[in-house]
């Protein structure tokens, strides 16, 4: 398969140049490879052909086995619970990610139409903000920033042109001290034939899918999800015999996929994967045409969210976010999923509707934390998901004057006691 574009032997001595000055040092670079090495093995073993058409071990669980929030007590005066601190107001149409605890990317509207998006850095602490690109890399080429990622050690950033469908996948360090990025290298490129990434950070590794367009000509290939650890070009870790579902997350150092399972018939594999080795951890078969919205790898346990009932699949049937709470139950939040949960402190937490909801499952309780007032009516939205110690939503906050309407967008973080 090949279904990125060539590069002639320009491209390959810049590739050559870019990455040597990207690594700091024979150990990043051994790093480097250890991982690409063994993520390559790893998506054999994962996602490989089998000669067994057997139906596969999918996931079960009775009706019975489901609670809700319903048979939990709710603390409905809850501010000695948790502490709320706003960090910072940014611009309208400014949009937060992150997978470190002290830095976040920010995906920003251009002030003008070119550049159409540009990127900064937030230190979360602080809400402070620091330009990190001002325009895509191959801007002058069309080409826009069309997503991004970040780790407290590395960001990464998918470039698209609108009109051609043509892509690019960079990564560059960050500089701890000064928020200064380095070289930023060209980890992997594609056409319209295949979709824009979908992207992930975890340390100084980035992930990314690449799969072909639904319509497109090459639908008979396979899908991959691939790696770049400390900016060596894009390897394949995991190989999907068909689309991925869904896209990636993080919590800690474990990633999480969907790739096709081994077996006749449509069924997604929730797939976890530990950074830096590229080892399978875990790896848990849907029932039949199942399509989570989202799927996460917390503590050992797999959380998956389903938007659309089904009239199968027993006690997972139902739209809500699923995660095990021990003696084989499941808690299943009730509400439309939106994004995958998280754990902090050991509060289980949940975009809700406009809100988000701490569950203390162990306790079989929980309390809320509205959206700041003023809010868009999709309320808040989480920066960060999986294990952490402080959670931070972003939110678009309309304010009317005789002016008109005004638009910015507010930094929060929640801090609930431990349990």
């Amino acid at each position: 398969m090949t279904p990125l574009s060539a590069h002639g032997s320009k491209q390959a001595a810049q590739d050559t140049l870019t990455r040597r000055s990207f690594l700091s040092g024979t150990a990043r670079a051994v790093l480097g490879a250890a991982v690409v090495g063994a993520g390559s093995m790893v998506g054999l073993s994962a996602c490989g052909k089998s000669s067994s058409n057997d139906a596969p071990d999918v996931l079960t669980v009775a009706d019975s086995s489901v609670v809700t929030l319903d048979s939990f007590a709710s603390i409905d005066d809850a501010a000695g619970y948790y502490k709320l601190v706003e960090r910072g107001t940014f611009n309208a149409g400014t949009m937060m990610y992150t997978t470190g605890s002290k830095l976040a990317a920010a995906l920003c509207a251009g002030k003008t139409a070119n550049p159409l998006t540009t990127v900064s850095l937030v230190t979360l602490a602080t809400g402070k903000m620091t330009s990190a690109l001002e325009a895509a890399v191959q801007g002058d080429d069309g080409y826009s920033i069309y997503a991004v990622r970040a780790s407290d050690q590395l960001l990464a950033w998918v470039e698209s042109n609108y009109l051609t469908g043509d892509w690019s996948v960079y990564v560059a360090t960050i500089d701890a001290s000064t928020l200064k990025l380095g070289q930023s290298v060209q980890v992997d490129s594609g056409t319209s034939d295949y979709d824009t990434p979908e992207l992930e950070v975890i340390d100084t590794t980035a992930y990314w899918i690449v799969q072909p367009a639904e319509g497109g000509s090459h639908t008979s290939e396979d899908s991959v999800l691939k790696a770049s650890a400390s900016g060596s070009r894009g390897s394949t870790i995991l190989t999907s015999h068909g689309r991925f579902n869904g896209g990636l997350t993080a919590s800690g150092e474990v990633l999480c996929a969907m790739p096709r399972a081994d077996a006749s018939g449509v069924y997604y594999q929730l797939t976890a994967i530990q950074s830096g080795t590229g080892s399978v951890v875990a790896k848990q078969v849907m029932p039949r045409s199942f399509k989570p919205a989202t799927a996460i790898y917390l503590d050992g346990q797999f959380a998956f969210s389903i938007a659309a009932s089904y009239d199968y699949g027993g006690g997972i049937a139902r739209v809500g976010t699923y995660y095990p709470i021990g003696n084989d139950q499941y808690l299943r939040l009730a509400r439309q999923p939106v994004t995958a949960p998280g754990l902090c402190q050991g509060w289980l937490f949940c975009k809700s509707g406009s809100r988000t909801v701490f569950v203390d499952y162990k306790n079989r309780r929980y309390f809320t934390v509205d959206a700041p007032g003023g809010t868009e009516s999709y309320g808040d939205y989480p920066v960060c998901v999986g294990k952490t110690d402080t959670v931070y939503n972003y939110a678009t906050i309309a304010k009317s004057t005789t002016e008109g309407t005004t638009r910015t967008v507010t930094l929060r973080a929640i801090e609930p006691n431990a349990v």
